[in-house]
């Protein structure tokens, strides 16, 4: 295997990755928008932001359901080296959303469990809430504290944290021992589509943990193109109210120690 340790290597092969998916929603009529720091890199720096090393896209459940179905279909076409990853499908597969792969390389993050990944794109579905309060606060507290269970089942022994730290995630981790992944994420999904039929409603993505940071319904109803890195994708139309509702003032640069990948992981050619 050869280690790619150079950030523009592994940016241009999620641009590939990002372009195949592209392509496949624009035949088959599917919205998607560049989502989270990548619609801020695409708004403010027509491209990743400086420091950044992930791409996302976000779509409506009904379009991302769409893409997941197209995708799975074409996973036996030897043509493209891309594939889709999810938890239904693929049951060590171990997040509550869908990530397109590049099946050419191989990924490794300072995770526990689940299997090794390949270079790739977040796929985020964005689910329904309801405007009134009570019952849609009590479901997105649940799967907050789903995912912090996941996470924490998850994480690894690290240096980068105080010793007391690693030994509260430890010793949480062997308390969590008997619940699986599997329960974990099933629930999360579950309830994360549980208010699909209620309008009015807000969008967020509850699956992971985006919380109640919604946007109005009709924010996800007309899209349009930015530039990212000399190419166009897709974006909603209301970029400023989705990236104001989930980040506040996103066009300020945040200070110098926190311009830093939020990732650690090593990439590989196989």
């Amino acid at each position: 295997m050869k280690k790619i340790t150079d950030v523009s290597e592994l940016r241009h092969i999620q641009m590939d990755i990002l372009k195949y998916v592209d392509t496949v929603c624009r035949e088959n009529g599917i919205k998607y928008s560049l989502a989270g720091g990548t619609l801020i890199g695409a708004v403010r720096h027509k491209g990743y932001i400086p420091w950044d090393d992930d791409i996302d896209i976000m779509l409506v459940r009904d379009e991302y359901e769409k893409l997941i179905d197209v995708l799975s279909k074409n996973y036996n076409d030897n043509s493209t080296p891309y594939r889709i990853l999810t938890h239904s499908k693929e049951k060590k597969y171990l997040y509550p959303f869908a990530k397109v792969i590049d099946t050419r390389t191989i990924l490794r993050e300072n995770l526990c469990g689940g299997m090794d990944l390949d270079i790739y794109i977040d796929i985020f579905p964005m689910d329904s809430i309801p405007y009134d309060e009570g019952k849609p606060d009590k479901t997105i507290n649940r799967i907050r504290c789903l995912y912090n269970i996941l996470m924490i089942k998850r994480l690894k022994y690290s240096t980068h944290r105080p010793v007391w730290k690693n030994l509260t995630i430890t010793l949480s981790r062997l308390v969590l021992f008997p619940i699986s992944y599997n329960c974990i994420i099933n629930k999360i999904e579950r309830k994360a589509v549980s208010f699909s039929n209620v309008k009015p409603c807000r969008r967020a993505c509850l699956v992971w943990c985006y919380g109640n940071k919604g946007t109005s319904y009709s924010v996800h109803d007309i899209y349009i193109e930015l530039p990212f890195e000399n190419e166009k994708f897709m974006v909603i139309a209301d970029y400023h109210t989705y990236l104001s509702n989930v980040y506040g003032n996103y066009m300020e640069l945040p200070s110098e120690d926190k311009q830093i990948p939020h990732h650690r992981f090593e990439a590989y050619w196989k």
